[in-house]
């Protein structure tokens, strides 16, 4: 899926010029590719890919899911991570046509200069420009896409995407239950934007897979976000099974499309649908910041929580424990919970402080994600400003980060206050805020950059 790489591999056929853009046509198995030239670092690169059709979600996400999944590298459960980006433009649907791969990194590489690529190929009736960014790392990834595109005559497919991916290989153990099944869910923050003009769509996507020897097949979660902002700290809503004591490949894939799509018919999953048009379009799907796995929770096989946390080892080196991979906090408490379901609003007060051996937390320049029962939400980095506490004594070194704001309609209050020697309290009111089916006790889960907590808070909820 990701190239030449030894037990990693597909057919691949790879050209280097230093020519100007032209079109470019590749032959294989009776097929006919239409390419596209990529700029980048000075290098014109073409690389074309047969694509491979997947029943998992059925055509409509076909073509994504088979540039997802690394078939190879997951059955012999190898730890890679990597990102890819292409473009396709096909007359049918499903499509069939292979698509043109435009850059392929080596394992465990990133592309953070843009990646510029363009088709004005008037025999395929199809201008569209492209504009891709992403980067990959055990547990945290970014992908970003930016196309236009004009069709003239016959309706056509056209679109790009990225895929920024990992995959470890994991084992969690608990003395207890080693060599015992076991049940795990999964939780990530993410945060990014979409826009889409003309007849353009776009959207982000994120694919979980946990799989290994004896567990069962295509056990996946696939959601897709195509809301004009997105925030929040997200649940994968499978029950993924394991086995204590074994190790098994952890798969995601956060992936941004754009292009020729329109809204799902059934809905399903948030999801859009490829779809064939004739005319102009401009879409955007810019989630270059980030998604962060943010929870790695272990049940027994019935879906009791266990009595305390489990060990969790990498191939990949990477530390990981039940909050993913954030630095957890050393103690996280919260000592005042009010929750209004009716009227859609809460008040919380609690305190952090970090481990002692991690550096400060700075929410003027990284993402603050809140967790209150089945609220969530992500407030971007640049919007907490700081001043000094009014109450605090002259010799005191407290410093207090404020937000005031809405965010997705909900009106949101946040103060962090920092006490020193790592140590910090925090405030929140909101309204308007949905709290449907949240339930005592109430888990509340808070993130700065990559440091976090969660913890389970009694309250007063009316």
């Amino acid at each position: 899926m990701l190239g030449s790489r030894g037990v990693c591999t597909v057919a691949t056929l790879a050209v280097t010029t230093s020519g100007e853009e032209v079109p470019r046509m590749a032959h294989n198995k009776g097929l006919t590719y239409t390419a596209m030239v990529l700029e980048t670092r000075g290098k014109t690169i073409l690389s074309y890919r047969r694509a491979q059709h997947s029943s998992i979600l059925g055509w409509s996400f076909a073509i994504f899911l088979a540039f997802a999944t690394p078939p190879a590298c997951n059955a012999q459960l190898i730890p890679f991570s990597g990102v890819q980006a292409y473009a396709c433009v096909a007359s049918s649907l499903p499509v069939s046509l292979p698509c043109d791969i435009l850059f392929d990194p080596p394992l465990g590489s990133s592309f953070s200069p843009p990646l510029h690529a363009s088709y004005n190929l008037p025999n395929a009736r199809v201008q569209m420009s492209v504009d891709d960014t992403g980067a990959a790392s055990y547990g945290v990834l970014r992908a970003s896409t930016s196309d236009t595109f004009t069709i003239s005559g016959s309706p056509l497919v056209a679109y790009t995407k990225v895929d920024a991916q990992f995959q470890d290989i994991i084992t969690i153990s608990f003395p207890p239950f080693d060599g015992q099944p076991g049940i795990l869910f999964l939780r990530y923050k993410l945060r990014g934007t979409t826009s889409a003009t003309g007849l353009a769509g776009a959207e982000a996507y994120v694919i979980a897979n946990v799989s290994g020897p004896g567990l069962p097949a295509n056990q996946f979660c696939v959601s897709g976000y195509s809301s004009p902002l997105v925030g929040g700290i997200f649940l994968c809503p499978v029950a993924f099974q394991f086995t204590y004591g074994q190790p098994f490949a952890l798969y995601f894939d956060l992936g941004s499309a754009s292009g020729t799509f329109k809204p799902n018919s059934t809905g399903s999953g948030g999801l859009l649908d490829t779809a064939k048009t004739a005319g102009q379009g401009a879409g955007t799907a810019n989630f270059s910041n980030t998604f962060v796995l943010s929870g790695i929770e272990a049940f027994d096989v019935n879906g009791n929580p266990l009595p305390s946390a489990p060990t969790i080892t990498s191939a990949s080196g990477t530390v990981y424990s039940v909050n993913g991979i954030l630095k957890s906090f050393a103690a996280f408490s919260v000592r005042g919970l009010n929750l209004n379901e009716t009227r859609d609003a809460f008040r919380i007060e609690g305190k952090f402080k970090l481990a002692e051996d991690s550096n400060s937390i700075d929410p003027l320049t990284q993402d603050v994600a809140l967790q209150v029962g089945t609220f969530s939400t992500v407030i971007s980095a640049g919007s907490f400003h700081l001043k000094r506490a009014a109450d605090a004594a002259p010799e005191e070194n407290e410093e207090r980060y404020i937000f005031e704001g809405t965010i997705n309609g909900v009106a949101l209050e946040f103060q962090i206050d920092s006490l020193g020697d790592n140590k910090f309290n925090f405030k929140v009111r909101a309204r308007d805020a949905s709290l449907t089916g949240t339930m005592a006790p109430v888990e509340v889960r808070l993130i700065v950059g990559l440091f976090g907590g969660t913890t389970l808070a009694e309250g007063d909820l009316d």
